[in-house]
């Protein structure tokens, strides 16, 4: 449940464990067992004015939202929890914590929110020689506030590698047998949401893009070609399938798709509400 808490349940319905704390909706399974999560803090900058300068100088009282990445046992309990703008901070990277054009005055209620982190993939040791600048284990987390992604060794918690764009408000980052990362690019801002709705006189303009480290350069894999139109303007994220397939989960359209190497759509299933409306899905997954 996002940011309110996170429960394993058996077949029958029935507790195993709870996660009394807020965390996000991305949970994925980590290597050694147990799982990667991520979760939030959030505390008053009155009570906390030391916290995250100049974010918190503010004279008014506010909730700041500090996210944090989680490593979960087995049995659901907390091994490690880890704040993401400390890893920023620490390895350097203050600068780009604080681009984001806000004025930072003394009674500017100012950001709340430092970076809006998504999702988290772990590098496996199958394909971890692919990758130079890394090593089996490190994280590759995707941040929607900063339009950022970046590597994190998860032992000393340093951002080893780190882009900013060209994707934008991006969801889902996935290592790539290839040696490179693709990301979940929503290409999209709020402003497709005039009301409760997504405008569809927006561009369809949602995207899978790919990411060389080394290089930096990066490729449109889906979403460029006619036939290939997406918009999700939150959320959304996809599988890689054998092959350099995907599984790709469009959230606003509620739709399920699975694509070729070539971008070829193998098939797709809409979560239809009624001729005019869809209900939303946030991922999916293929079952042998």
């Amino acid at each position: 449940y996002e940011y309110c808490g996170t429960v394993k349940l058996d077949a029958c319905g029935g507790l195993i464990w709870r996660i009394a704390k807020p965390t996000h909706h991305s949970l994925v399974p980590a290597r050694g067992g147990g799982y990667w999560l991520l979760g939030r803090y959030f505390w008053g900058t009155e009570r906390n004015p030391d916290r995250f300068p100049p974010f918190s100088v503010s004279r008014h009282n506010r909730i700041m939202l500090e996210d944090t990445l989680l490593r979960i046992g087995e049995d659901g309990s907390v091994i490690e929890e880890s704040s993401i703008p400390v890893m920023m901070q620490d390895s350097g990277l203050e600068a780009l914590l604080t681009a984001t054009g806000e004025r930072f005055e003394p009674i500017s209620p100012g950001r709340t929110e430092l970076v809006h982190a998504n999702k988290v993939a772990e590098l496996s040791p199958e394909i971890a020689d692919a990758y130079p600048l890394f090593e089996a284990g490190d994280l590759a987390i995707s941040m929607r506030k900063l339009n950022l992604v970046m590597v994190v060794d998860p032992e000393t918690k340093r951002v080893k590698w780190h882009q900013t764009g060209p994707w934008l408000r991006p969801h889902d980052p996935e290592f790539r047998p290839d040696g490179r990362i693709s990301v979940f690019n929503n290409n999209a801002y709020r402003t497709a949401y005039p009301d409760a709705k997504v405008d569809l006189n927006s561009p369809f303009s949602t995207n899978i893009m790919v990411v060389d480290p080394v290089s930096r350069e990066t490729e449109v894999v889906f979403g460029e070609r006619a036939g290939q139109e997406m918009l999700s303007v939150i959320r959304g994220q996809h599988e890689l399938l054998d092959e350099d397939g995907m599984l790709i989960t469009e959230f606003d359209a509620g739709r399920v798709l699975q694509v070729t190497a070539e971008g070829e759509i193998v098939w797709e299933y809409v979560n239809r509400y009624d001729d005019e409306f869809v209900g939303e899905i946030t991922n999916a997954m293929i079952y042998p």
